[in-house]
């Protein structure tokens, strides 16, 4: 009979353990792992089937050759020595090898709908580590955080990024999809949990991009009397980093945020041609401002900077530097109407204690205790002090953004009770892990990604709902005609 060498699948040993089965009931289908053997396994008899410690050499028969790839088989037989000379000190397995007795087809693999890529196996192991070491160092090591979850459904509110709504059995009702967790975390605050992280699920019905998709997960540390970014005592996120080896220190610089788009602004003109300048110099003689020039930066010339691919590649090659942006503004111009303020990064922003005063008569000049944290010139996370006050909130909401404070009521009642000063850091997850293995989109650190239309390929969501099953939501939808007008059904 013709022997050949046969491997199973390949994948990057991760675990410093092993798993090993004592019992010989039919219900455990190994004996040992595939990297767990070793020399002092020889001439014991071992049952294998491909998993993911490691890599076991074996001879099969040859006719085992025509199964398809990732057909699925166990093989029982007996470990011994490799020949000399043939050993691979490279892997932990080299040493030894299993000659095939008996092989059992357990399934047979007819056709991928895929191609199987091992980065992402990797990626996903990598990522459960990591949360696991989150939980770990917030819960145990440092401080002893509260670990909780908030709800799914939530209500509608008019800030922040588009939302998906959720019908409920009242007609007319609706529920919302929170697209982050910022209200839920103030009433725990409030509530005297001093200190709590989440690992939570968001939702935003935003466009596709690398870094984005409709699902994603982000990730909290919030504090009562928190101490200021500053002082670099909110690192909770990045000590679980530096013990990845990752090549981070302990403690970080900052940047004031004018300090850094004046930076980045000279920075880049060297590297403009002079097509590129063009639409910076109209905009700028148009309606140029210290207030509008994020603006311009993120539409026009950092557009420039990131469509260069040697610049991602350059950069992967480096070691990781995390940064501090400050002093953020805490209000611009919006987009729409320059007349009328906007929040620069959500309305619960704290002014900084210096600027309040500006808050009833400059509202445009005020700066907030917002901070960026930066890697690799990447934005990973973004932290806050909160509004204390509900008739400092209630003047933000109704004064300064024209907005209805009714629809925060429920917030502006839980200030009133006694709320003590309150912030924290919320980051991406996907994002993160995503440099961190560097990869450019997130979609391959996740399970069951959706794609660039927001599709899940797997189930082919979303998908037609039938009259008789919108019927209890009081739902209609109207269809686009083939003729003029629509038709509603």
């Amino acid at each position: 009979e013709n022997i050949v060498l046969f491997t199973p699948y390949i994948f990057l040993e991760t675990q410093k353990y092993s798993l090993h089965f004592e019992c010989s009931s039919s219900l455990f289908l190994q004996s040992h792992t595939c990297g767990e053997l070793r020399p002092a396994h020889v001439g014991e008899e071992v049952t294998l089937w491909l998993d993911f410690s490691g890599l076991a050499k074996m001879y099969l028969k040859k006719a085992l050759c025509d199964l398809h790839p990732e057909s699925v088989i166990r093989v029982k037989g007996t470990a011994r020595l490799q020949p000399d000379g043939q050993e691979n000190k490279e892997m932990p397995t080299g040493e030894v090898e299993v000659l095939a007795e008996s092989v059992e087809i357990l399934n047979v693999c007819h056709q991928l709908p895929c191609e199987i890529k091992d980065f992402v196996k990797y990626n996903l192991r990598l990522r459960s580590q990591l949360v696991m070491k989150i939980r770990d160092d917030l819960c145990y090591v440092h401080g002893g955080l509260w670990m909780l979850k908030t709800p799914t459904l939530f209500k509608r509110t008019p800030w922040g990024a588009k939302k998906f709504v959720v019908p409920s059995r009242e007609p007319g009702q609706f529920y919302s999809l929170p697209q982050s967790l910022q209200q839920f975390k103030q009433h725990l605050m409030v509530a005297v949990i001093d200190r709590y992280f989440q690992l939570a699920r968001c939702y935003r019905d935003e466009g596709s991009k690398p870094d984005r998709q409709p699902e994603f997960t982000q990730g909290l540390v919030q504090y009562a009397w928190p101490v200021l970014v500053g002082s670099n005592n909110l690192l909770l996120l990045l000590r679980f980093v530096g013990q990845i080896k990752i090549g981070c220190n302990s403690l970080l610089g900052s940047v004031l945020y004018t300090q850094c788009i004046r930076t980045f602004f000279i920075s880049i003109q060297k590297h403009l041609k002079s097509k590129d300048q063009e639409p910076l110099k109209k905009t700028a003689r148009s309606q140029f401002n210290q207030v509008c020039l994020p603006h311009v930066l993120k539409n026009h010339a950092a557009f420039t900077v990131r469509s260069r691919p040697l610049l991602g590649k350059a950069q992967a090659s480096l070691v990781f530097h995390f940064l501090w942006v400050v002093d953020f503004p805490l209000f611009l111009p919006k987009e729409d109407d320059p007349g009328q303020l906007d929040s620069a990064h959500h309305p619960f922003t704290a002014p900084l204690p210096e600027d309040t005063h500006l808050l009833y008569s400059q509202s445009h000049s005020v700066h907030g205790q917002h901070y960026d944290l930066v890697l690799n010139r990447c934005e990973i996370g973004g932290g806050f002090i909160l509004i204390l006050k509900a008739s400092e909130q209630q003047y933000v909401l109704e004064i300064i953004l024209k907005d209805d404070p009714s629809l925060l009521s429920h917030l502006l009642e839980a200030l009133d009770s006694g709320a003590h000063p309150h912030g924290g850091i919320a980051w991406g997850l996907d994002h993160l892990v995503s440099i961190i293995v560097g990869t450019p989109s997130i979609r391959d650190v996740i399970a069951f990604p959706k794609s660039f239309r927001g599709n899940d390929l797997m189930s082919h969501a979303p998908d037609f709902v039938s009259e008789n099953q919108r019927k209890p939501y009081h739902i209609s939808v109207k269809w686009p005609a083939d003729g003029e007008g629509n038709q509603e059904k």
